[in-house]
């Protein structure tokens, strides 16, 4: 069987303990601005900043962040390391309909291709950010300790991408106004009202606002309802609980998860810091294997209208 190695980008939350654990080969780092334009290389492994200063900053300092993709050289440098050891290369981005590293990272695939001739690199558009990418990885790498083929692995990617859901609320709605995605107004007569905004993932990369709650325990009732609904086959697999800065929240929503479906696994993880840049503080959600999501979105609202009777 020929080997191949497995390739992550920055926005995975795969820190290096789990990609130790589950064997992916490597990563490539995009990069962080800090708001007085300052840029950094994504400190996916959290070694040189605490997650909890870092989305902390956001609320009491107000700080913004934005990210930028790992630049076609730097992608090359990663790529090569494999193709000069004989191997051929399947590497999973974040969603390009956030970033630039799909494109990025097709580019280099063309220029390398030429000049490897014998090798073959798949690139996967995750549709994805954060752990839920995260989980599309270790799938692969599980796949491929299964004996699947490099092309065979890459074809279940993009027909089961589409599977990977969010389930939980986004509550700092200041900080989306911040970031200009809700008008100010909205944010503070939503957060007046204790209204929690809940999305899913769309057919374009993106999350989809499918249902608002009233008050967090009504929203994390409904996401647990709404996990419950969509999830398959949970014994068979891990579900993670990403977060930032609501870590009490996420340990009682992974016993929540563990008593309603009986996953295999739970992980609780931070958001990654080139996902937190652009998403903030304030999430708390499991992401999971389950039903295909429909292409307009319309079963999940509908099941969410369901939940908020």
């Amino acid at each position: 069987m020929n080997q191949y190695a497995i390739i992550v980008d920055s926005s995975s939350a795969l820190t290096k303990d789990l990609r130790e654990r589950f064997s992916i080969d490597d990563k490539v780092i995009g990069f962080v601005i800090s708001p007085e334009g300052n840029s950094q290389h994504s400190d996916l492994d959290w070694e040189n900043t605490k997650p909890e200063d870092y989305f902390q900053s956001m609320v009491s300092d107000k700080k913004i962040y934005s990210t930028s993709a790992a630049n076609p050289a730097e992608i090359e440098v990663v790529y090569r390391r494999y193709l000069d050891q004989g191997k051929d290369i399947l590497a999973l981005t974040l969603s390009s309909g956030l970033s630039a590293m799909y494109n990025h990272s097709l580019t280099v695939k063309d220029k390398l291709e030429k000049e490897y001739p014998d090798r073959k690199i798949f690139v996967i558009d995750t549709l994805r950010f954060s752990t839920a990418a995260g989980l599309l990885g270790i799938k692969a790498s599980e796949n491929r300790a299964n004996g699947m083929s490099v092309e065979d692995n890459a074809k279940w990617l993009l027909e089961n991408r589409n599977r990977v859901h969010e389930a939980g609320p986004m509550d700092d709605l200041h900080f989306l106004a911040r970031k200009g995605r809700i008008g100010k107004a909205a944010a503070f007569f939503g957060t007046m009202a204790g209204v929690k905004p809940m999305g899913d993932f769309s057919n374009n990369g993106l999350t989809e606002v499918i249902a608002k709650a009233k008050g967090y325990k009504k929203a994390m009732d409904m996401a647990l309802g709404y996990l419950k609904a969509t999830i398959t086959n949970p014994e068979e697999q891990i579900v993670f609980i990403a977060h930032s800065l609501r870590e009490k929240q996420a340990e009682a929503y992974k016993q929540a998860v563990i008593d309603a479906v009986h996953p295999k696994e739970v992980i609780v993880s931070w958001v990654d810091m080139s996902s937190g840049a652009n998403m903030g503080p304030g999430l708390c959600a499991a992401f999971y294997f389950g039903k295909p999501i429909s292409e307009d979105m319309s079963e999940e609202k509908k099941l969410m209208a369901e939940l908020a009777k």
